[in-house]
């Protein structure tokens, strides 16, 4: 990892996050307290926080999102509504996909001052690790010189969901930290099949580990980045 480089994007990954997290104040319907009465007791501490955690709010939450899916609005008009929805005062909901999208977006439009900052090229890429691991977010990183099996050099991750802007390196640990962190609070994934623990189960832990990742979308297109692709100790394969 070329450390100037790291330096240079931090503060443009840390703002993408911030950006895209801003853009859906209702926050994720994966991500839920299961114990309301906890939730109860923990109003009167902070009730603007406590109260996007109530069952209505679950409600209303997953109300907003099937209904945003619903338009099946290519990835550039999904970025745009929400911003303007945003702009406009009408909130939403978002999962992974929705970060991930806001935070590509984000950078895309400010590539030219990612280069400058960096002194390179910055390639940008917004990626999926498809089922069972289900998660997607943003690489970042430089064009690897000459042949290289290597998708990205100097690759850092900017994960909005999670709040993870980190060298690619240390995403295995900081995002089990972070399952360990929301199992510990109480907070339980959702899927079709009901809850499960971030930190117990499988595929949410292990994310780096067994996912496979797909390009949705990059800068600029490379011959090398369609099928899937493994991220093994930090470097991702092609």
């Amino acid at each position: 990892m070329d450390k100037k480089f790291e330096k240079a994007l931090m503060p443009h990954l840390l703002a993408a996050v911030k950006y895209a997290r801003s853009r859906l104040p209702l926050k994720a319907t994966n991500k839920i307290y299961t114990d309301k009465r906890m939730v109860s007791q923990m109003m009167p501490k902070d009730p603007k926080r406590w109260s996007l955690h109530t069952a209505e709010a679950d409600e209303i939450r997953t109300k907003n999102i099937r209904a945003l899916r619903a338009l099946k609005l290519a990835p550039r008009e999904t970025a745009n509504k929400l911003e303007h929805d945003y702009i406009n005062r009408i909130p939403h909901a978002g999962n992974c996909g929705e970060n991930a999208i806001l935070a590509y977006y984000y950078l895309l439009d400010r590539a030219q001052r990612l280069d400058s900052a960096a002194k390179t090229e910055v390639q940008i890429m917004r990626v999926y690790l498809p089922a069972p691991v289900d998660h997607a977010f943003v690489l970042i990183g430089t064009r690897p010189a000459g042949y290289s099996r290597l998708l990205l050099e100097n690759t850092l991750v900017c994960d909005p969901w999670t709040k993870i802007v980190c060298r690619l390196e240390d995403f295995d640990k900081l995002w089990r930290l972070k399952m360990e962190k929301w199992s510990s609070r109480g907070l339980a994934g959702l899927c079709g099949e009901g809850y499960y623990s971030h930190h117990g189960d499988s595929c949410s832990l292990n994310t780096v580990r067994i996912g496979k990742l797909q390009v949705d979308q990059e800068r600029n297109e490379s011959r090398y980045s369609a099928g899937q692709h493994s991220l093994v100790d930090g470097q991702s394969f092609r």
